[in-house]
């Protein structure tokens, strides 16, 4: 499989399912799609293929040398089992990288901006942090042996899984909800809920959460985005913001040792008493909604960004200065993008509702 694969047709992808979902939800009167919302989710993907996409196959590079210097197993491409073997190892791991996402601050502030947006649907599915990794998903196969086509291509294909996991047009699904990440187990993951904090962290399969008790069923309506609240639109601010939280609280640390502690404890681990402190759920203002004008300034500025994220996924021999410009302009007509939508409707009628 090519790297260059995924930054190209997964947009695609993601384009054909969000269509599909708003017009099955407009039919089914279930509005799917906040206009500002949805932009700030589309913008905040452009950004990490963006930033990102040059990145993709860097881990499966490493992959190869790994493999071949460490792998212990020797791996077939044609033995169904080997696939399975291949599969589970693979979404075991992503369970236990979830997780650490989840429990430790420095990589909550990459992981959190998947979970910034307060509506659920299949953009979200693909709105990740410019600085998202993936090498410590996948170099467990590559101490195993497993063949670097075979481990892309599992990778590829939880991930496209999890495009479908992304929506509230489907309900509980009975055994299969106990068994894989359906989408009731996956709205319960991103709920800023107290009953649903810290679960459902597996990749494809749930069996993960059932055996080292992280499950949670859905059971009552789910509230989402972070406990910290959305408080921009500007999808590289949502890229930055948790950072410069995390920094200033370990500045404000009462000692130097607490401070470098702030970053590997939990992301509720308060410096200043050196233990947890109760959750709790902020509520941000927004301004007014846009007047028209301004989302079709956004769509446009989206655009964009969009167009020149996948012209550089299909240019293979532009110079280094050529691909750092149009990476530029890309993010700042994004950034300009996510500046028109919070706003509001003029700067000096910022209404909050």
């Amino acid at each position: 499989m090519h790297p260059l694969l995924i930054p190209v047709v997964m947009p695609m992808i993601l384009a054909a399912l969000m269509v599909g979902e708003y017009a099955l939800g407009r039919v089914l009167g279930k509005p799917t799609h906040g206009r500002r919302q949805t932009l700030n989710n589309l913008a905040v993907t452009v950004v990490y293929k963006l930033y990102g996409m040059a990145f993709f196959a860097a881990p499966f590079f490493g992959y190869i040398a790994m493999q071949q210097r460490a792998g212990i197993f020797e791996w077939s491409m044609t033995n169904p089992l080997h696939w399975i073997a291949a599969w589970l190892v693979l979404d075991f791991t992503m369970y236990w990288r979830h997780r650490a996402a989840h429990r430790v601050a420095f990589l909550w502030a990459v992981h959190s901006v998947h979970h910034q947006s307060e509506e659920y649907n299949t953009t979200v599915a693909a709105r990740a942090s410019m600085f998202q990794d993936t090498i410590l998903v996948v170099m467990p196969l590559a101490i195993l042996g497993a063949p670097v086509s075979m481990a892309m291509t599992i990778f590829a294909f939880i991930s496209f899984v999890t495009f479908f996991s992304h929506t509230e047009l489907v309900g509980t699904l009975g055994w299969l909800d106990k068994v894989f990440v359906t989408p009731s187990v996956h709205r319960v993951h991103h709920g800023k809920n107290l009953p649903y904090l810290d679960t459902n962290y597996g990749g494809s399969l749930v069996i993960w959460d059932r055996l080292f008790g992280t499950y949670a069923e859905e059971t009552e309506k789910v509230e989402y985005g972070t406990l910290d609240g959305l408080d921009s639109y500007d999808p590289l601010a949502n890229n930055l913001s948790p950072w410069q939280k995390l920094i200033e609280k370990a500045r404000n640390a009462p000692t130097i040792g607490r401070g470098l502690l702030t970053f590997v404890m939990s992301p509720a681990w308060d410096p200043s008493i050196a233990k947890p402190v109760e959750p709790v759920a902020k509520r941000i203002p927004r301004p007014s909604r846009p007047r028209p004008m301004r989302f079709a300034v956004a769509w446009t500025l989206l655009a964009i960004g969009g167009f020149l994220q996948v012209a550089l996924a299909v240019s293979y021999d532009l110079p280094a200065l050529h691909v750092a410009v149009i990476a530029a302009i890309g993010l700042a007509a994004l950034g300009v993008s996510g500046a028109v939508l919070d706003r509001g409707p003029a700067p000096w009628n910022r209404r909050t509702v």
